[in-house]
């Protein structure tokens, strides 16, 4: 009898241990991992006088929904302004290419490229992709 006590309180010592060591999944828990990534081709530079940014988004799976800001942005000394932007809402399978462009470079100036990805997949959102160049920094525009 008192093996078999001892037995019963094992087994229900091992239960409660393994109950907080493995919790219950919840069924409505959204996935953790955006299924997009964003990466720039060649950081932000400097052609024939214009500044220019672009990328690819890449999603697997293919989301739901699915929206892309491209921007680039100067300082003005105190805050970072768009000075050019490109959007699209094409959802990627599992590629977008998308670049955008500056016309007036401004000698002496500071500039970076932005890109913020907004995805919905699976039934939920995810928060959204923040990605940056490195800042550049223009002597000559040209």
């Amino acid at each position: 009898m008192r093996h078999t006590l001892t037995r019963v309180a094992l087994t229900c010592a091992s239960a409660a241990t393994m109950a907080l060591t493995f919790p219950a999944a919840d069924a409505s828990a959204e996935p953790v991992d955006n299924p997009c990534n964003f990466t720039f081709a060649k950081g932000i530079y400097i052609q024939t006088g214009a500044v220019i940014t672009g990328g690819q988004a890449t999603c697997m799976p293919k989301p739901d929904s699915f929206h892309i800001d491209l921007r680039i942005e100067y300082y003005d000394g105190a805050t970072w302004v768009t000075t050019a932007n490109a959007g699209d809402s094409t959802r990627p399978d599992p590629f977008l290419n998308i670049a955008a462009r500056d016309l007036e470079c401004k000698t002496m100036s500071s500039y970076r490229g932005h890109a913020t990805i907004w995805v919905g997949a699976y039934g939920g959102t995810f928060p959204e992709v923040d990605k940056y160049t490195d800042i550049l920094n223009t002597g000559s525009c040209k």
